[in-house]
């Protein structure tokens, strides 16, 4: 019995369902313009029950066709298409059981083709200008204007490899101009610092690489930082990047003093240069740019911890004597207790309510969980509407990555890439995960009540994709309290806050008071390296002052204690 079709049409969803049928219900076929192929688009075509002999011809418009079987396990068949030139194109999907066709729907679908420029740096460690495999790519981000036929039309901040998509009549001209080069690392070539390719006609799936060659400074100067990822449920587990920004290698000592709520018990990699109740420290005997230093550490409830309790934990990086910029030597987190834990997660920094044009953080975690090598390993992270995609700046890898900024549909995708990442399986304990550190500005403008939710999807090789959680942001008054003059900066933060506050500065501050409102001083505490947490679980809710006194006088700012 033939089927009656209606076709509705939503964002970049293309949708017809069908009536009843003795065998199946209905279907549905969901179109997308791939964003990892310009002119590309992707058919998924999902039936409510299976019968053998299901099949969905499609017919692109272009000359092209294929046939997909309905498969047994996902009710499910996909087709893929790329198109070779722009143009509208008449599409049409027949629905087949066996040899009878049993229904077909067509739309017009708008085909813009473009070229993929792909941009790379590398340490060019002979001076030949050629890159070697042997050669890593640039582990500090570089950034680099885009100009378009001589208009610029984008400026990257990048780490290893930028791919861009360049559109344009056949013959249009694309600069890759260098603005500032990694840390600690010149330019060698090219000599003029600007990179060029050329709009081809047709589909093109990638042009040569471009490279931009670059040697470490000749300066002894050193840069140590962390970058940080954890999960707090009823274990915990912290991811730490430690790193030096500049060539010269650099002993150092990384420090992790975690929540007494928890209890370390032998389970970290590399295995700690000792553990002394809730402090945990690393000797790591020369960090370069090139080469970081990953950790990973899990702890264990001491107490019964439920949703919502929050926890404490700081990280330190020395020596900072001598230290570049010793502002990213130092973390202190605040983690809210999950009732689950997830090991392929995203978060962000600064968390809660942010004021329009703040610089958000965000970190990607991902672990192999499965039985077999991860040889491929890709992230599709669907920004916000309300974050400006030209400010990304990706700031740190745990391999080498592919970057590309897409739009289908009307949202905006950055695809982290890691090809032949080659990531063991879950039996080899601290080597089986990775991560991606990038930040992002919300636009100027947003109004109070505006909200940023992000999330990203993680591919395994051919595996269904694995969703992270959401991370929510919101235009408001933000939770952290800044204290800004012409020589120094200070954060206190969360605000309100519940049981840890954490005071931030780079000003000559010793010390610091909270104080009520009727001027009685609570809590007393002293300023180190720039750095303290106060424990204000014991103070009742209400609104307080911070003081802090040293070199650079007295400065007040209220918080509150929920």
């Amino acid at each position: 019995m033939r089927k009656l079709l209606s076709l509705f049409i939503a964002l970049s969803a293309f949708m017809f369902s069908v009536a009843a049928h003795a065998q199946f219900r209905f279907a549905t076929v969901s179109h997308l313009i791939d964003p990892g192929v310009c002119g590309a688009v992707t058919y998924t075509i999902t039936t409510s029950g299976y019968t053998p002999g299901l099949s969905v011809k499609a017919l692109y418009g272009d000359g092209f066709s294929d046939t997909q079987a309905v498969g047994a396990s996902w009710n499910e068949a996909q087709s893929f298409h790329a198109y070779s030139f722009s143009g509208t194109y008449t599409v049409k999907l027949v629905l087949f059981a066996g040899s009878t066709l049993m229904d077909s729907a067509e739309y017009s679908a708008p085909i813009v083709t473009c070229n993929y420029f792909y941009i790379g740096g590398y340490d060019d460690l002979n001076n030949d200008c050629i890159w070697e495999r042997a050669e890593p790519g640039i582990q500090n981000h570089a950034t680099m204007e885009v100009d378009s036929a001589g208009v610029p039309v984008d400026t990257i901040s990048w780490i290893n490899r930028f791919v861009y998509p360049g559109y344009g009549a056949p013959g249009t001209v694309y600069a890759f101009r260098l603005l500032s080069p990694p840390t600690g690392m010149d330019l060698t070539c090219p000599s003029g610092g600007v990179l060029y390719d050329t709009v081809a006609s047709g589909l093109v799936w990638g042009t040569p690489e471009r490279d931009f060659a670059f040697q470490c400074t000749s300066t002894t100067d050193f840069d140590l930082g962390l970058n940080v990822s954890s999960k707090a449920g009823r274990s915990f587990r912290a991811y730490i990047n430690a790193f030096n920004n500049y060539c010269t290698p650099e002993a150092a000592t990384v420090t992790m003093t975690f929540s007494p709520k928890y209890t370390y018990s032998v389970s970290a990699m590399p295995t700690p240069t000792s553990v002394s109740g809730t402090v945990i420290t690393w000797d790591l005997p020369a960090l370069i740019s090139t080469a970081p230093s990953f950790i990973q550490v899990d702890l264990f409830e001491d107490t019964v911890l439920l949703a919502g309790d929050t926890v404490h934990e700081t990280y330190t990086i020395t020596p900072m004597a001598g230290d570049i910029n010793p502002a990213n030597n130092f973390i202190n987190e605040i983690d809210t207790i999950s009732s689950s834990f997830d090991p392929n997660y995203k978060s962000v920094t600064p968390q809660g309510n942010i004021l329009p044009g703040t610089t958000l953080q965000y970190t990607i975690h991902f672990e192999n969980t499965g039985n077999d090598t991860a040889f491929n390993i890709y992230i599709m992270d669907t920004l916000s509407a309300n974050l400006d995609p030209k400010s990304l700046s990706v700031l740190s890898a745990s391999a080498a990555v592919n970057t590309m900024i897409l739009n289908s549909g009307g949202y905006n995708i950055i695809k982290f890439d890691f090809p032949d990442i080659d990531l063991l399986d879950s039996t080899h304990h601290g080597q089986c995960y990775g991560d991606v550190v990038y930040s992002i500005n919300a636009k100027s403008g947003l109004s109070v009540g505006a909200e940023i939710d992000n999330h990203a999807g993680i591919y395994f090789d051919d595996n269904p994709v694995v969703m992270t959680d959401t991370t929510v942001n919101m235009i408001g008054t933000p939770e952290i309290s800044t204290i800004v003059n012409n020589t120094f900066t200070t954060k206190i933060y969360p605000n309100p806050a519940t049981d840890i506050l954490s005071i931030s500065t780079n000003g000559s501050f010793t010390g610091a008071t909270i104080s009520n409102i009727l001027g009685q001083v609570v809590i007393s505490t002293t300023i180190n390296v720039g750095q303290a947490s106060v424990n204000v679980s014991s103070l009742p809710s209400g609104i307080y002052y911070v003081t802090l006194r040293g070199g650079d006088g007295a400065q007040e700012v209220k918080f509150v204690k929920r």
